[in-house]
């Protein structure tokens, strides 16, 4: 399990994995399963963009190892701050602010992770890399993935709260706008920021990367 944490600069990333399965751990205790599960995917997907990528030469050769640390620490991060929600909601059912904080944040954060699919989806169909396509098709997977996650927590809530698509009064319906509204915003300070500074770290640390073969 080390290998696929340990990495250059990833004492964070280690750290919140660790926090994560102190979570996970007092979430069984108290029989909250729901949050125990959710946090146990979260540990596994931090380890494993670093154990695909160990275990395929053409992804080696095709994307620095930074830029997968990088998205090891991402996918820390949101768990992270997921997991703070968490705690939040045992002592104030109402943080509704961080809840819509981290419906901003974490597009932000995601963003940086998406554009790999869609750079080299252009490559392989195109031949090239266009920065109008990589925002476009970045943006589609936001919107996919945000509608996708509030359907899959309007089903969690029927299965296990018995509530409804809109709840009693419709609170159901408006937090779940509230928060595509809240996803669609980092979604696009997060466009403006790949637009602006981070379009060439993409492309240098994926398509235009070349491994030492010597290695």
């Amino acid at each position: 399990m080390k290998g696929y944490l340990r990495h250059r600069n990833s004492f964070l990333i280690s750290l919140i994995f660790w926090i994560l399965g102190i979570g996970c751990f007092v979430f069984f205790i108290f029989k909250d399963y729901l949050p125990f599960a959710g946090y146990a995917i979260s540990m596994v997907l931090i380890m494993l963009p670093y154990y695909i990528y160990s275990r395929s030469g053409k992804l080696r050769k095709k994307i620095s190892p930074e830029y997968i640390n990088l998205i090891q620490l991402i996918i820390a991060l949101v768990s992270f701050l997921n997991i703070l929600g968490s705690l939040a909601g045992y002592y104030d059912p109402t943080y509704y602010s961080y809840d819509k904080f981290i419906h901003f944040i974490n597009p932000v954060l995601i963003f940086f992770v998406t554009p790999v699919f869609a750079v080299f989806f252009q490559k392989h169909f195109f031949g090239k890399v266009n920065l109008g396509f990589v925002l476009l098709a970045n943006f589609i997977l936001l919107i996919l993935g945000s509608f996708f996650w509030e359907f899959y927590e309007a089903g969690i809530d029927s299965i296990f709260e018995g509530s409804t698509m809109l709840g009693k009064f419709g609170e159901i319906y408006y937090d779940t706008l509230y928060d595509l509204v809240a996803d669609f915003a980092g979604g696009l300070v997060a466009s403006l920021l790949i637009y602006g500074y981070f379009y060439d770290y993409i492309l240098d640390n994926t398509i235009r990367f070349k491994a030492d073969e010597s290695k």
